[in-house]
């Protein structure tokens, strides 16, 4: 009877598991990311998924609270962060679900106007460049938001510059800023530039400015150097590029210019370190570009289509990371099998002691003992 109970938790065990390994199967089939996979925020349309080999589009979030999705990037949990900015003025950060395609909103009101890019810490906190500051007339600024709760610090503001507009952190923790300055609307006063901002004290330090700056867009950093995106719709300088920053030096140099690029916003690296672009006004309706880092070279990933105004753009990063509910799920599940098995122990310590209690424990003891 024992070996008989021990088999049937044992098949227990063993169908708990398979069902877990089957459900999380399931799950990343149905998922809405493969790893590489680049994810685009469209004002207009909403988030689209583009296969970075063939190009083919797929609206995965519309409706909702994406009335006009900026940016976009993946927290520590495998969720899809966007950034929206609102005709109102009141932006929000939501949080899509990589599995279902749901949406939950993560912060809005406090400091919020008019959001435009995400940046996330080592620690999964996210900072965000907000347009039109709420709380602080006539500035824009860097917010904290708390991934978990939502709370907003104010971290700093453009004071003694233009307008923030890309973030981004480096390897190493430190948090970079562009400023648009003043060149592209003539007036006089400082042009544009990147700024390295304590993320702790909101302490502001010039890295460069002028230059080939025109009006600097989106920032990101990889292999030691910073990258922006600036736009020169008149071709006063470049006619729009992209270009390579030294942050200890400062120096500029452009590694890519004119060709399709009209406004190169949003910025990413692919899988295999080169510079994927979301330029909303590149051939007409706007289009995502790969660049050579090396030698500069442009190519047409994906163009037309569900695009209207691709402005923000990230990667999923590899392997895809699995929201922390199946993780729980599954601590859950084998939590439930070591149960039984502790249960099903007690339960033979009971009936071998209802055994030994119930019956004579010797032959001469048993009724029937000494009949012929």
């Amino acid at each position: 009877m024992r070996a008989k109970t021990q088999r049937v938790f044992l098949y227990v065990e063993i169908s708990l598991l398979l069902l877990f390994v089957t459900l999380i199967n399931s799950l990343a089939y149905a998922s809405l990311f493969n790893p590489g996979d680049i994810i685009v925020a469209d004002q207009a349309t909403g988030i689209i998924k583009v296969d970075p080999e063939t190009g083919a589009q797929e609206i995965i979030a519309s409706g909702g609270f994406l009335s006009a999705p900026r940016d976009v990037a993946f927290d520590k949990s495998g969720s899809l962060l966007v950034s929206v900015a609102t005709g109102a003025g009141d932006g929000k950060i939501i949080r899509i679900n990589p599995l279902t395609g749901q949406q939950s909103l993560v912060s809005s009101g406090g400091f919020f106007g008019n959001l435009t890019q995400l940046a996330i810490g080592a620690d999964g906190s996210i900072f965000v460049t907000v347009f039109d500051l709420a709380q602080v007339s006539d500035h824009t600024g860097i917010v904290h938001v708390n991934p978990i709760t939502g709370a907003q610090t104010l971290v700093s503001t453009d004071a003694g510059y233009s307008g923030f507009t890309g973030i981004t952190f480096s390897s190493d923790g430190r948090l970079f800023v562009t400023d648009t300055g003043l060149r592209a609307s003539g007036a006089a006063g400082p042009p544009g530039a990147v700024i390295q901002v304590n993320p702790t004290t909101g302490d502001k330090t010039l890295i460069t400015s002028g230059g080939f700056f025109f009006l600097p867009r989106n920032i990101i950093f990889g292999d030691g150097s910073l990258f922006v995106g600036d736009h020169d719709p008149n071709e006063t300088i470049h006619g729009g590029a992209v270009i390579k920053v030294d942050p200890s030096t400062g120096s500029q140099t452009i590694i890519s210019s004119g060709g399709y690029f009209d406004d190169p916003f949003g910025l990413t690296f692919d899988t295999n370190g080169h510079i994927l672009v979301a330029d909303a006004d590149a051939l007409d309706s706007g289009c995502i570009l790969r660049v050579d880092v090396e030698t500069g070279s442009q190519s047409v990933i994906s163009s037309g289509g569900n695009f209207v105004d691709p402005i923000g753009i990230t990667i999923v990063p590899e392997p895809v990371p699995l929201p922390s509910s199946l993780l729980l799920l599954g601590s859950g599940i084998f939590g439930l099998a070591g149960l039984n098995r502790r249960l099903s122990k007690r339960r033979l310590s009971r009936r071998m002691v209802y055994r030994k209690s119930a019956y004579p424990s010797k032959a001469s003891d048993h009724p029937r003992s000494g009949l012929e």
